[in-house]
């Protein structure tokens, strides 16, 4: 197995974990990091030769804060609310049966760290 490039030191939230990487390992703000734990070892099936441990991931993040030696991630997985029609009546619907229709945009939300504790791996994306 590969070495991970940092662990998480830190769950803060939900959506918000330090990891023990920072500024002196040249963590930019711009980086963007996978999160996971590993599961089984996995074996092709022809071979039985070891394809490595299944990385069963908690989530995607983007730096929030850099310090020297530990960076704040967060949750940039956003998952799109998308759009409903609203539908309004005028003051005069009752005698003219008048409505109006109007396209409202869903407001988009982030998605948590899924399974996500202090010693889970973290690998640059």
């Amino acid at each position: 197995m590969d070495s991970p490039f940092a662990k998480v030191i830190k769950v803060t939230n939900d959506y918000e974990i330090v990891m023990n990487k920072g500024s002196v390992d040249d963590i930019s703000i711009k980086d963007n990091f996978l999160i996971y734990n590993l599961g089984d070892e996995l074996f092709d099936p022809d071979s039985n030769e070891s394809l490595g441990q299944l990385e069963i991931v908690c989530g995607k993040a983007k730096v929030k804060h850099i310090q020297s030696r530990a960076t704040t991630l967060i949750s940039n997985v956003v998952m799109q609310g998308g759009k409903k029609i609203v539908r309004k009546s005028s003051p005069f619907s009752g005698i003219l049966g008048m409505t109006t229709e109007e396209e409202v945009d869903l407001n988009p939300a982030t998605v948590p760290f899924k399974d996500v504790a202090e010693g889970s791996l973290i690998k640059p994306i």
